[in-house]
């Protein structure tokens, strides 16, 4: 039987990341130490997801917006390269969305998203993907698309809701849809806030209505959540890294591709973690895969 095709949809984004010394707060100059990304940028958003599925042998296509620009070139051709269908990353503007990421020692980082100039209507060759899809993970993106490409979704297909507490992106409507039809919902311990007061959703509830939720912690691991019971779930050996964007979505595809290789739950978020842990790894020796 040939694999299941899992299509991914949500903002696109070229990273730029850079190293830091501590911020000096408003009005006064924080030196960068070095840029964290590659010369061109480091594809991100969705990208995570795509690439991590295809490392696990999942057949993968995409569903995004990219400027006709320099950017949205890097963008569709480093997906080429690693195997991601690119027949739904739409060139549909002026300027691709890139986000700059400041990581200073010992901190949280500062980011600045900008979304570029674009028409981020699905297409209708984006739709036929969306339909035909077996499989999907909705990550953040434009509003109005995501709630059209919930009503293309195949009833039978297979959805995970990656959250993002973006209230601009995920309003308190299209929240309510995204946790009615996913199977498999992924968010992080800091995002669990974001659902209960922004979004109105109660985890216990989407876990009694036959959800799977997990929450990452980060190094920590992460938490099955169960009716009878949460189970922690820690990564074999936790990966100290100056960067770790794109951690949480590499887990989320690592557990996703398992439950569509019908990998017992448990199993598949230990296997999440070991695959985030690799992402971090790769970083610290800089790999060209990071």
């Amino acid at each position: 039987m040939s694999p299941v095709r899992c299509v991914v949809i949500g903002y696109a984004s070229l990273d730029f990341k850079y190293a830091t010394e501590p911020f000096e707060g408003p009005g006064r100059t924080t030196l960068i130490r070095r840029p964290l990304h590659r010369p061109g940028g480091d594809p991100g958003a969705v990208a995570y997801f795509a690439r991590g599925l295809v490392r696990n042998g999942i057949p993968t296509d995409v569903v995004t917006w990219v400027g006709s620009d320099e950017h949205g070139d890097v963008f569709r051709e480093h997906h080429r390269l690693s195997g991601v269908g690119v027949g739904g990353i739409v060139a549909s503007g002026s300027r691709s969305p890139t986000t700059r990421i400041f990581w200073p020692g010992g901190g949280e980082p500062v980011m600045f998203f900008d979304p570029g100039e674009l028409d981020q209507s699905l297409t209708a060759a984006q739709r036929a993907l969306l339909g035909d899809a077996r499989a999907v993970i909705v990550a953040v993106g434009p509003t109005e698309a995501t709630a059209e490409a919930l009503s293309v979704v195949a009833a039978d297909a297979k959805v995970m809701w990656v959250v993002k507490a973006d209230p601009r992106s995920v309003t308190p409507e299209l929240s309510a849809r995204l946790a009615d039809r996913a199977d498999v919902i992924c968010h992080s311990g800091s995002e669990t806030e974001f659902l209960h007061r922004t979004c109105g959703l109660d985890v216990s509830k989407l876990v009694a209505g036959g959800r799977l939720v997990v929450e990452t912690r980060g190094a920590q691991g992460a938490v099955l959540r169960k009716p009878d019971g949460d189970i922690v779930l820690r990564p074999p050996e936790p990966v100290s890294a100056e960067d770790t964007t794109g951690a949480g979505d590499t887990f989320a595809a690592g557990l996703m591709a398992r439950l569509l290789h019908d990998i017992e739950v448990t199993e598949a978020v230990q296997g999440g973690c070991a695959d985030a842990c690799a992402l971090l790894r790769s970083r610290t020796n800089r790999g060209d895969d990071a």
